[in-house]
């Protein structure tokens, strides 16, 4: 980690401490006074909420000069870790018995949550695909894996002219077709990183190797090299998949607790006036 980048962190840090510490001995004054501050942490609250939605707004405006992608992502997580804290106090650790109260509560517990394990996945997920022949475009990939499939057909019809055997075509369907044609993204195959989908096909390739030719070894050494492709290809997908489908549930999640969190607000400021 860069020295900038600890800097940061430690700031961060040190503005959430100090941020607890002054709104607890904020809190504890107005107690000790026998004040309601609900209403005033409830707007805060809000307040920060929708500071937080403007990130998504930065990402989809990204062409705008309004700061690095980085810095904005380290402001969500610091300002997040004060809402959470925030929270707590503003129902001062009691659960909320009203029906738009509970709902309220339960949204906030759903985007912290939903957010802590997005700042894990974005750490976690990078570093694998990076690792796994870099980003590739999600939109992009199962055109990527429709070429793989097509070149594989093709060098397995082309080997009968080559070799004038149908040895490696008759592997290829026998033993690959199903691999190129499938969709391998699932849970127990990438995301668990297990092997177990592919570790087969690598040891029936060897052991057919023994009866191959130079020839034929060569093209049997194009057919696992797109076997590799496709299987970094399904690995992208199953990660990327689950970077989508996490934010598909966050940024909806934290849409409705901004409309919700908005609504309460207005309610307890008119039934302040009454």
């Amino acid at each position: 980690m860069s020295m900038t980048r600890k800097r940061r962190r430690m700031l961060g840090i040190t503005t959430v401490f100090t941020f607890a510490v002054m709104l607890v001995l904020w809190q504890f004054d107005h107690v000790q006074r026998l004040e309601d501050t609900s209403l005033l942490t409830g707007y805060l609250l809000i307040t920060m909420v929708t500071v937080l939605a403007l990130f998504n707004l930065r990402k989809r405006f990204s062409f705008l000069p309004l700061g690095t992608a980085e810095g904005w992502l380290q402001v969500h997580i610091y300002l997040g870790c004060m809402a959470v804290f925030l929270f707590f106090m503003h129902i001062e650790l009691h659960w909320p018995t009203g029906v738009i109260e509970t709902l309220l509560a339960i949204l906030f517990l759903c985007v912290a949550v939903s957010g802590v394990l997005g700042l894990i996945l974005s750490r976690v997920i990078p570093s694998r695909l990076t690792a796994r022949g870099g980003n590739v475009d999600f939109e992009q990939i199962p055109e990527l894996r429709r070429k793989i499939k097509w070149k594989a057909e093709e060098i397995a019809a082309e080997s009968i002219k080559l070799t004038g055997k149908s040895t490696i075509a008759d592997f290829y369907v026998d033993r690959l077709q199903m691999f190129f044609i499938a969709s391998n993204y699932f849970f127990s195959k990438h995301i668990l990183g297990s092997k177990h989908h592919i570790e087969p096909l690598y040891t029936r390739i060897q052991a057919t190797r023994r009866y191959l030719n130079d020839e034929e070894n060569e093209i049997m050494n194009q057919l696992e090299s797109l076997l590799s492709e496709k299987d970094m290809l399904d690995f992208q997908h199953s990660w990327q998949w689950v970077l989508k489908v996490w934010l598909f549930l966050h940024i909806p999640l934290s849409s409705a607790l901004l409309v919700l969190g908005s609504f309460h607000g207005l309610l307890a400021f008119h039934f302040l006036g009454d």
